[in-house]
């Protein structure tokens, strides 16, 4: 999946909906890497450097969801790369500013892998938020376990 610590720092500053944030979102969880936002579409290529069609590839906006903007798109997310897991959403009512919470039902209380997003420009990126720390605490453990970290 890549490093994702940029793509969370963007989420964490995000004024609101971005179709950018979208298109890195979608390469950051199909393992690709964002190369740009052409107005079309995203521009991106696969991670590993190997070349396909002179190495980068096009999908058209109608194809990349809505993450930043749309509740249900950031809910098939964290169900796609998270099963299992739980998730919960809320708006604040001071300022309207979006929160979420995703853990691993599987664990222990305490132990759960818990991973929270608070202030958000909205409910859908607090929950991307909260997602991808979860999948970049995996990736940590992972490469732990790995001796890569």
């Amino acid at each position: 999946m890549g490093d994702l610590r940029e793509l969370i720092e963007k989420l964490e500053k995000a004024a609101g909906p971005e179709l950018v944030l979208d298109g890195m979102i979608w390469c950051a969880v199909n393992g690709y890497e964002f190369v740009q936002w052409d107005g079309a579409g995203c521009v991106y290529r696969k991670v590993d450097g190997s070349s396909w069609d002179r190495g980068i590839k096009h999908i058209s906006a109608h194809e990349v969801r809505p993450y930043s903007a749309s509740l249900d798109a950031a809910i098939a997310l964290c169900e796609r790369v998270l099963p299992g897991w739980s998730w919960e959403c809320r708006v604040s009512g001071t300022g309207d500013k979006g929160q979420a919470t995703v853990w691993n039902p599987r664990k222990a209380p305490g132990h759960n892998d818990e991973k929270r997003a608070t202030n958000c420009a909205t409910a859908a990126i607090a929950l991307v938020l909260a997602t991808l720390r979860a999948l970049e605490a995996q990736e940590d453990g992972r490469r732990a376990l790995e001796g890569d970290g």
